[in-house]
């Protein structure tokens, strides 16, 4: 595989003019401006290099072959042997570095391993490489690299002789397939950005004390375990964590080296594997004090977080984190992370600039509210409908915003329904990351408008439904309606992301467009409603601590929607590590009081798809979490 160089990122318009082209997602603003259809951008991994295996065989079979003369008139010339340890090598360890504040802290798994790197005495590192040729093929498809990036191959360099090869080498090579070498379409999360900011260097010595290669080669290799659920590759994967941890921290005890991309992004890719590792209190508390350790990272490094692309996506990675952790612990947004969002957004442009950003504000606003509520300082219930309906309407206008290029197809198929479809309805988005884009949204407004209904039933839990003012029935009413059509919507766009139905695909033409309205509700008839709210007549009555009674949806209230906090745990970590776009809005669907029995059914077998035919682990025994919930105005059996 010879290197040609790197090749341009834009899109194939902007190549075409020979004008720089600025790489919005998911078109590019030159486009827009002429009002052409941006073809989108090349997966850049797949240019870099050509196949010029049949060149190089013929000119060897061109090259006239040396004679060999096995006489001894020529002594051999002898190895030079690697240098050793000598006096002029530096022995004296560096001098004490100011501590700093940011110190990780490990799971229980990874607490009490051992070092990863093995240092000979000489200052190398044995690696015991087999056939490079077998580093080249990732599980994906072929690992590229960029100019000045060191190969895969070089990196696993690195690897010890304590480990076998074939772990670190399967271990780092999937998490370079898997989270960097990704489709730019793709609905997953992903760390396409790495390489922006690092790269392997070319000498073992550093190698062997860098942070971000231990913590990628640790997620790599528990990746590979838990696919293979093998212990062997696991140790290896906790032996690295250890490694990667100390590594960080030493970092992070440098007033210079904590303000580093390379430290936050080492941070931000050991607390991905906390969330991969596993439920349990230990490894929950591991994985928010990871949360918090970036949180503090980020005031930490202020605006300097925003001098590059790579810099303000780790940024975009921490507000979600911690946007997470947020609502699993009934915490407000904190302010000073919200202002330094807006700045960035006020830098690229306001707004307008930066499509979904949006979608933030009412996120913020039910947070705050959530809090307060829980600190008892809003407490009447005509001052919470209003923030909710100021939260809604913030939804509505996001939406609004949404870019041209991000505007999905709704379409009534024309032939007996298949297998995969939900009903006769289906939608095609222009790719699958604006499809995520679309169900995050949808999956965030569920939450609220769960959270929107419980308020009103607890509110109104002991008190006769003939005197619940109607106000606040139609808003029970409407929020049902809108949870309804927002679930069929996230159903509606299933199809694509098994590939089943594609923008391209030619059958596209059989089918009946429809126009779409799942997505903006403003207006909802306020007739046609029937009292649900309050205490019926004959009906058992119900305490406080009943609620998950009547609302048993996933809310801000409680996320996880399980009885024990073990359960909470283990479903928050399955949650936070799963990869694909699809998983939590299914979930959430499964889960929520607007689902029926189809749709519940719908949910748990392509949970089980995602398992079995896209390898999303997690989505395995989400399934089963769907599958064991009760249905609704059925109290559990335990009761």
């Amino acid at each position: 595989m010879v290197y040609c160089g790197k090749p341009s990122k834009g899109c194939s318009n902007c190549r075409e003019r020979k004008i720089r082209c600025d790489q919005r997602e998911p078109g590019c603003g030159q486009c827009e401006k002429r009002q052409q259809t941006c073809p989108g951008y090349r997966n850049i991994v797949d240019l870099m290099f050509r196949d010029e295996s049949s060149h190089v065989a013929q000119k060897a079979r061109k090259r006239p072959r040396k004679r060999t003369n096995p006489s001894t008139d020529k002594p051999t010339t002898p190895t030079t042997p690697l240098p050793g340890k000598s006096a002029s090598t530096p022995t004296t360890p560096p001098p004490p570095r100011k501590s700093s504040p940011f110190v990780l802290t490990a799971s229980p798994s990874a607490a009490s391993s051992s070092g990863f790197f093995d240092q000979r005495d000489d200052g190398f590192i044995q690696t015991g490489l087999r056939s490079p040729a077998k580093l080249v093929k990732a599980d994906r498809g072929y690992v590229k690299q960029e100019p000045g990036m060191v190969s895969p191959r070089d990196a696993l360099a690195v690897v010890p002789s304590s480990l076998s090869p074939s772990f670190e080498e399967r271990g780092l090579n999937f998490f370079i397939a898997r989270y960097i070498s990704v489709p730019p379409d793709a609905s997953q999360n992903k760390f396409d950005f790495v390489f922006d900011l690092w790269s392997p260097s070319p000498f073992a010595y550093e190698r062997a004390r860098d942070p971000v290669l231990a913590s990628i080669t640790a997620v790599g290799l528990l990746s590979v375990a838990q696919r293979a659920q093998s212990q062997e590759p696991m140790e290896a994967a906790r032996k690295t964590y250890g490694q990667a941890l100390r590594l960080t921290n030493t970092a992070l005890r440098s007033p210079t080296g904590a303000l580093e991309d390379t430290t936050m992004l080492a941070v931000l890719v050991l607390g991905y594997f906390e969330t991969m590792a596993g439920a349990g209190a230990r490894s929950m508390r591991a994985w928010q004090q990871h949360i918090n350790g970036a949180a503090a990272l980020a005031r930490l490094r202020g605006m300097g977080s925003f001098r590059s692309k790579a810099g303000i996506k780790m940024f975009m990675m921490q507000c979600s984190s911690i946007m997470i952790n947020c609502i699993q612990n009934k915490l407000a947004m904190p302010q000073d992370l919200i202002g330094m969002r807006t700045q960035l957004v006020d830098m690229m442009g306001g707004p307008a600039a930066v499509p979904g950003y949006e979608v933030y504000p009412p996120i913020y606003k039910i947070l705050q509210l959530r809090y307060d509520i829980c600190q008892g300082t809003i407490t009447d219930i005509d001052t919470i409908l209003d923030i909710f309906n100021e939260a809604e309407e913030g939804f509505e206008k996001a939406l609004s915003l949404f870019p041209e290029t991000w505007q999905y197809g709704k379409f009534c198929l024309s032939e007996r329904l298949q297998t995969g479809f939900f009903s006769d309805v289906c939608h095609v988005y222009p790719n699958l990351s604006v499809a995520s884009v679309w169900n995050g949204t949808r999956a965030i407004r569920m939450l609220i408008l769960e959270t929107m209904l419980e308020e009103l039933h607890m509110r109104f839990l002991q008190v006769p439904v003939e005197k619940v003012p109607a106000r606040y029935q139609i808003e029970a009413h409407k929020v049902k309606v809108k949870l309804e059509r927002i679930a069929l919507a996230i159903l509606a766009s299933v199809p694509q992301h098994f590939g089943l139905i594609r923008p391209s695909d030619p059958s596209l033409n059989t089918l009946v467009p429809m126009p779409h309205t799942e997505d903006m509700l403003a207006h909802i008839p306020e007739t046609g409603w029937k009292a649900t709210l309050g205490q019926s007549e004959g009906s058992v009555s119900r305490s406080s601590e009943d609620k998950d009674y009547d609302c048993r949806s996933p809310s801000f209230s409680n996320p996880m929607q399980a009885r024990s906090t073990q359960a909470q745990e283990e479903r928050l970590m399955l949650l936070a590590s799963v990869s694909s776009g699809l998983v939590w809005p299914l979930y959430l669907v499964g889960m929520s009081t607007a689902s029926s029995a189809s749709m519940k059914s719908f949910v748990i077998e392509r949970l089980h798809a995602l398992h079995d035919e896209l390898d999303v682990t997690q989505a395995g025994k989400l399934a089963d979490a769907v599958a064991s919930h009760k249905e609704p105005g059925k109290p559990s059996e335990h009761r």
